[in-house]
């Protein structure tokens, strides 16, 4: 398992775009125990190399929240709630395909403002590791702020939701130098 842990740090950090960061890596590895969805993580890099190209500028870095691993009983809902410790623009969710095909997302908000253009469910298989068109509003979060993902199981058992939800922060916007400046203004 060591060695798994090890290869999926390397991974993380191909998708944090070269701006890895042993702190984070081992808060998501807290957050997501060694699971499917590290293992299909891993899977995903070795075919592509990263899961996806970031375009973003020098100040910005990429970063994964891990949602952990969410009982939700058969044919019934749950909402997973997540914390970002820094300003976050949430881009994508991502969802382990061994568990996607059991789940409809219903809604992804960032405090009180959803990340869907209309409501209505969408199905988990969007959200796996191997799809790139989906791509969310990219609301911010900000520090402490509630992201919520709010799941249905359709299958009649219980079942595992697992998932993280990959954005990127601000360098200028969460240093001391620049909240200061927020405060003073």
């Amino acid at each position: 398992m060591k060695e798994e842990t090890d290869d999926f740090k390397r991974a993380l950090a191909t998708l944090l775009n070269g701006h890895s960061n042993e702190c984070i890596l081992d808060a998501i590895l807290e957050r997501i125990p060694e699971n499917d969805l590290c293992r299909a993580m891993l899977r995903v890099f070795e075919r592509q190399n990263t899961i996806m190209s970031p375009t973003f500028s020098g100040d910005e870095i990429m970063c994964a929240l891990g949602l952990g691993s969410t009982l939700v009983y058969g044919v019934s809902s749950a909402n997973i709630n997540v914390q970002p410790s820094e300003d976050f623009h949430l881009d994508r969710l991502i969802i382990s395909s061994d568990v996607a095909k059991y789940f409809l997302v219903t809604d992804i908000k960032v405090g009180k403002d959803s990340q869907f253009d209309s409501p209505g469910c969408i199905p988990g298989l969007s959200f796996t590791e191997g799809v790139f068109a989906i791509k969310l509003k990219g609301s911010l979060a900000k520090r402490r702020q509630f992201i919520t993902v709010s799941v249905t199981n359709q299958a009649p058992n219980g079942c595992n939701f697992q998932g993280v939800l990959i954005g990127h922060i601000d360098r200028n916007r969460t240093s001391g130098k620049a909240a200061a400046l927020e405060e003073v203004a």
